[in-house]
């Protein structure tokens, strides 16, 4: 989920480059967005709630390198 994560934010937001960057389906990404969604309770296809996941990814990095 953090590679999707974070590949979703490097690509604006789109789902097709997305995708293509993870080598899946559309689909397929859909549904990994959609797992996020329903996990965290924040769309990563509304922009605030991106935004506190990608804090919450550099939270994540950083305590991995700590």
């Amino acid at each position: 989920m953090i590679d999707t994560i974070r590949e979703f934010i490097k690509c604006n937001m789109s789902v097709n480059q997305t995708a293509h960057n993870l080598f899946v389906h559309c689909n397929t990404l859909n549904n990994r967005l959609l797992r996020i969604k329903k996990l965290f309770e924040l769309d990563p296809k509304n922009t605030e709630d991106l935004f506190q996941l990608f804090i919450g990814y550099i939270t994540f990095y950083y305590q991995q390198t700590l």
